[in-house]
């Protein structure tokens, strides 16, 4: 039996990494290195200079690993170029890691376009998520890929792995 090659040969990051920590972008793009899947990252400036786990910048670490990226003001504004210029000799998907931005209907039609939310869908979408858990008291939550659509967190779920916080966790954030 023979291993088939992906025909996947580049995917378009957006967004940034969480502060203080390398997860999950940096250790996205390093799985997409070892399985030879190109990477671009389109994101925003502020994003560039929050620390990682070794205390250096988004931007130091991205310059470390040779990571292409491009950093947009306004990305509903500026995506189209971008995506032109990365596409033209990849078949690339899109995934969103972190970013503030919400997609415009017009950009998501363009493509499908996934997004990693931390926390348990349906129950906690948008931004704060584990502010709101927290405040509620709840430690299930759990990690997901699913398909953009045009209201924030309700496309399909592709993947979702469950996981269980601890009362000591929040002690730390």
């Amino acid at each position: 039996m023979t291993k088939s090659k992906s025909k996947l040969k580049k995917i378009i990051l957006v967004g940034g990494n969480v502060f203080k920590q390398d997860g999950p972008i940096l250790d996205f793009i390093k799985l997409c290195r070892k399985y030879k899947i190109k990477t671009f990252l389109i994101t925003e400036k502020n994003q560039l200079n929050y620390p990682t786990q070794s205390h250096e910048s988004f931007r130091q670490s991205l310059k470390k690993l040779k990571v292409r990226y491009k950093v947009l003001k306004n990305f509903n504004a500026n995506i189209n170029k971008v995506l032109k210029k990365e596409n033209e000799n990849y078949e690339a998907i899109m995934i969103s890691f972190n970013s503030r931005w919400i997609l415009k209907k017009n950009i998501i039609k363009i493509k499908e376009i996934y997004n990693y939310h931390n926390a348990d869908l349906p129950t906690q979408r948008g931004a704060a998520c584990h502010s709101w858990r927290i405040m509620m008291n709840t430690f299930k939550s759990s990690l997901n890929f699913h398909i953009i659509e045009n209201k924030i967190d309700e496309g399909a779920i592709l993947l979702k792995k469950k996981n269980k916080h601890t009362k000591i966790f929040y002690e730390f954030i």
